[in-house]
């Protein structure tokens, strides 16, 4: 057994719970910068894999 941490992706049917958690209390926001513009995304847009160019 190994005593570290395994970092994986997030699986298809996690997403919504981690979009739920990630976003239903925004009250970390308030303590950012009001030069880093922050929209929450919708479960949809959440769900889609981003493009890296």
């Amino acid at each position: 057994m190994n005593d570290g941490v395994l970092i994986r992706q997030a699986r298809p049917e996690e997403l919504h719970t981690l979009w739920q958690t990630a976003y239903s209390d925004l009250q970390w926001k308030e303590f950012d910068g009001p030069y880093f513009p922050f929209k929450v995304p919708s479960l949809a847009k959440f769900k889609t894999p981003a493009l890296l160019g």
